[in-house]
């Protein structure tokens, strides 16, 4: 690999076959904004180094505060290739909330909805905490657009006390996604975008979580009878903290008049863990056992993983048997190398770490790989990579056989989704990270990463030595976060002492002075001020 620099910004990375061949794997050139976010990215494909012809190019857009709002990939092989070319807007709210995602390629736009929103319901969303409560997924092509599905989400309760007031600690539970699809007749009740009213009924799973399914009489789909509508979902499951995801299975059903009928239930995992970012055990479990209640967590095989410290490097198999068999089966160097099943493949990334390119021990290219610049993946791209997204900085997907059954990233201390841009936990460092604790790196996805999933990180800049795979300092520094601005009435208690007045509320760290200026405390002294 080979780095150029145009003063402190990175301009080019180039990927070669061995020395003395004068060929080249990939290369991507960038340009800038004055803000030094990238705009463009011409991307060059295997060739001659002296004779180099651009593949495809991406360009993005943002609004003033840097978010991404737009990006865009032409493959000009094939323009019309639904596996190379894209075409994304995103919209935003005041909180940083994604409020809209637009696929202009495929006629799609989704539709978010928060806890946070003006018509939000605080009988049902009671948080008010920049929670994602559901979204819409339309098909713009018809008139009238068409509602394909809507996907809602369950948060988990802290105590009893938090399961009456219908207040949860921000940890999703579960994920339902009900299928309306475009089989929906036109006109018929549900088929249309119209059905957001107040007949939706609330969902109560076997822990007594909070959320709304929204049963409908359109066509199902072809597993459903007529008449019926499908509903899948993924239940996440935590350890006694309350943050760390120790297992997931999935779910489907039909609706049927008011009624589940065909339940099941087709994969699970059980996860443990020695820090954060280094998930030690991934276990199959026997779906028949999570069909039962109480669940039985039968083990249909074990996968293992070494670290050192967090850094992956290698995994065992331990089967069923009695006594168990152990292999060596996979070995890894996010970002360099990896031995999948006895094969050799090196990895070619982009600025973010991100593998594009893989080639084997002949150094033949194999399929390149598209992804959005939050990792969404492109519709019939490659899926099969456990370090894929960002993976040189340990972003990892959960796979069975080769393919993707867990559609959530592995990042430190959370699970991302990559297809909403947010974490699916609340950050556990409260504010510290920012007033918006579902955000991914501010919805700047093109120029940081979050390799913790606890603070925002720099990618290499002018003072850096060139991106490294082998250099053991090379992830991502955590940036310094501004404090936010606190409403005036608001003081911070590491700088003042609890004052005595009983009108006082305190409120985690902070206390709330009623009808007193807090900016006016801040500039007095503890004594002058009494406080």
């Amino acid at each position: 690999m080979q780095y150029a620099y145009e003063g402190h910004r990175l301009a080019a990375i180039e990927h070669l076959r061995p020395p003395g061949t004068g060929e080249r794997l990939l290369r991507l050139d960038y340009e800038y904004l004055d803000n030094d976010l990238p705009w463009r990215i011409l991307e060059y494909g295997a060739g001659p180094v002296s004779t180099p012809t651009v593949q495809a190019v991406t360009t993005f857009a943002y609004d003033r505060r840097g978010r991404l709002t737009g990006e865009a990939r032409m493959y000009f092989p094939d323009p019309g290739d639904a596996t190379q070319n894209y075409y994304l807007e995103y919209g935003y709210d005041a909180g940083g909330n994604r409020t809209v995602k637009i696929d202009g390629f495929n006629d799609r736009r989704v539709e978010y909805h928060y806890d946070v929103d003006a018509d939000a319901d605080p009988a049902v969303y009671a948080s008010r905490n920049n929670r994602l409560m559901w979204y819409e997924t339309i098909n713009t092509a018809p008139n009238p657009e068409v509602t394909l599905s809507k996907t809602y989400y369950v948060y988990a309760y802290d105590s009893t006390d938090e399961r009456r007031a219908g207040k949860s600690d921000g940890n999703v539970t579960r994920i339902i996604t009900e299928h309306v699809g475009e089989s929906a007749a036109s006109g018929a009740e549900g088929g249309q975008r119209g059905l957001r009213g107040g007949d939706r009924p609330t969902f109560k799973s076997r822990e007594g979580e909070r959320g709304t399914v929204v049963p409908t009489v359109a066509q199902g789909e072809s597993d459903c009878a007529s008449g019926q509508t499908k509903y899948t979902a993924v239940r996440l499951g935590y350890a006694s903290n309350g943050r760390t995801v120790t297992f997931v299975h999935d779910e489907s059903w039909c609706w049927d008049q008011g009624c589940p009928t065909d339940y099941a239930i087709t994969w699970g995992r059980e996860f443990r863990y020695d820090g954060a970012r280094a998930r030690y055990m991934n276990r199959k479990l026997d779906p028949a056992g999570l069909l039962v209640y109480p669940a039985v967590y039968t083990p249909l095989g074990t996968t293992w993983s070494d670290y050192d410290v967090d850094e992956p490097y290698g995994d065992f198999t331990v089967s069923t048997a009695n006594p168990p068999v152990v292999s060596n089966t996979d070995a890894y160097q996010p970002g360099l190398w990896n031995r999948i099943g006895g094969t050799s493949n090196y990895l070619h990334n982009d600025h973010l770490g991100t593998l594009r390119l893989t080639t084997g021990s002949t150094g033949s290219p194999g399929a390149s790989r598209v992804l959005t610049a939050f990792g969404d993946h492109i519709p019939g791209s490659t899926t099969t990579d456990r370090f894929g997204y960002v993976g040189a900085y340990g972003y990892q997907s959960t796979l069975d056989g080769g393919a993707e059954v867990f559609p959530y990233l592995h990042v430190g201390a959370r699970y991302y989704d990559p297809s909403s841009g947010r974490f699916l936990q609340r950050d556990p460092i409260g504010i510290r990270g920012g007033r918006n604790v579902f955000a991914y790196v501010a919805s700047v996805p093109t120029g940081a990463v979050d390799a913790t999933g606890l603070s925002i990180g720099l990618l290499p800049g002018p003072q850096k030595k060139p991106w490294d795979p082998m250099d053991p300092q090379r992830r991502p520094r955590p940036v310094p976060m501004p404090t936010p601005p606190l409403p005036d009435d608001i003081i911070d208690l590491e700088d003042f002492i609890e004052p005595a007045k009983e009108t006082a509320k305190r409120v985690g760290k902070y206390v709330v002075l009623p009808g007193i200026s807090g900016t006016a405390l801040r500039d007095l002294t503890p004594s002058k001020s009494g406080v």
